[in-house]
């Protein structure tokens, strides 16, 4: 079912599915050892971790719920935000370095774009990956089309997040 504006909501369960993190799904609970695919889970143990800490900005509340869980659980130091305002305070606060900024790209008030350019002004080796589920022609505006930039079209797994996470890192 799309909601009004067509942005995609996630399973309400406490439960990481780790097959599919986020998309068009149906509003119902999913045993801990089993996927929406009804297949047994992995478990995140077995994908591609790190230590490295990760600004992770998503509007939507429960979704950012599930995939900052996911990166913690995949061994990332993770500082979550709901909005590029938050994301800016939590960036002009925390002491350490930000090794990645992992931000939607469309978002009220400022987009990730826009987000990524100001954080990079005070963190110009701090890497991005964008994510987003909307279509490239509703993208394109956005500059997250050009050559070079790192693109994570929703729905994604668990699985694709985190080698994206570590071939982007380790680059």
């Amino acid at each position: 079912m799309l909601t009004a504006d067509h942005r995609p909501f996630i399973l309400p369960s406490p439960v990481v599915n780790h097959d599919l993190v986020t998309g068009l799904a149906s509003r119902r609970s999913v045993p801990p050892s089993t996927s929406l695919t009804g297949k047994e889970q992995e478990p995140t143990a077995d994908y591609p971790q790190g230590t490295e800490t990760i600004l992770f900005v998503e509007d939507l509340e429960s979704l950012r719920d599930v995939i900052a869980d996911s990166l913690e659980q995949l061994g990332y130091n993770v500082l979550a935000s709901s909005s590029g305002e938050d994301a800016l305070s939590i960036s002009n606060t925390y002491r350490g370095e930000i090794h990645l900024l992992l931000t939607d790209v469309i978002m009220p008030q400022m987009k990730g774009p826009e987000l990524a350019k100001k954080l990079h002004i005070d963190r110009p080796r701090m890497k991005i990956i964008y994510v987003s589920g909307y279509s490239d022609g509703v993208l394109a505006p956005h500059g997250v089309l050009e050559p070079g930039t790192i693109l994570l079209h929703k729905p994604f797994t668990i699985k694709i997040l985190a080698a994206k996470l570590r071939e982007v890192l380790d680059e």
